[in-house]
């Protein structure tokens, strides 16, 4: 009839040994983490944040849940993130002010800019303030430093000045979420 040793001889090939099946499920376990891994940072890479135009020219994210006010010529957009406060302010610069026509003009107002922001939390420092670009803008960046008693809060600045509109941004988290909130930041 049949070969009963032959029949084992074939059968064994395709049976895996168990040092085999280790392996195998070794890697089945280790793609199975890449893929879950993959998906968990995606998944939580700012699912929460949309974007929101403020006006014809300037669109920034913000999470799902902001408020909108405006009053007066400004248009207010206050949030809450994971990490820290952000806000949004787009305000009408006043017809009384001069134009800027060059950038030493414009340096000017900005170091004015920072000077009242200065003026408004006297208990508070200045830091790492320095010019940098949006876009095709040119804009202030520094930071607020103020210590609470509870704690030292940053309130991250950054100012775009057009020709008849100012934005600014501005960030407020606490100094020691000061590594998880950067990255909230940039997306803002």
């Amino acid at each position: 009839m049949y070969n009963l040793t032959r029949i084992k001889k074939l059968t064994s090939t395709w049976v895996l040994s168990p040092n085999t099946k280790h392996f195998f499920m070794k890697k089945l376990i280790l793609y199975f983490s890449i893929i879950l891994f993959a998906a968990q940072a995606n998944a939580q890479k700012n699912y929460y944040l949309k974007p929101v135009k403020i006006d014809s020219l300037v669109t920034v994210s913000l999470p799902v849940e902001f408020t909108r006010t405006s009053s007066g010529g400004q248009d207010i957009l206050s949030a809450n993130g994971s990490y820290g406060s952000m806000l949004v302010i787009r305000s009408i610069n006043p017809p009384s002010q001069q134009s800027v026509k060059n950038p030493n003009g414009l340096d000017n107002v900005f170091k004015e800019y920072v000077k009242k922001v200065q003026q408004s939390l006297s208990q508070g420092s200045i830091v790492n303030d320095h010019d940098t670009t949006v876009g095709k803008l040119t804009a202030r960046d520094f930071v607020l430093q103020v210590d609470t008693g509870s704690g030292s809060q940053l309130r991250h600045f950054t100012l775009v000045y057009t020709k008849n509109v100012s934005y600014t941004f501005e960030y407020l988290y606490d100094d020691f979420r000061k590594d998880l909130a950067m990255g909230n930041e940039g997306v803002f």
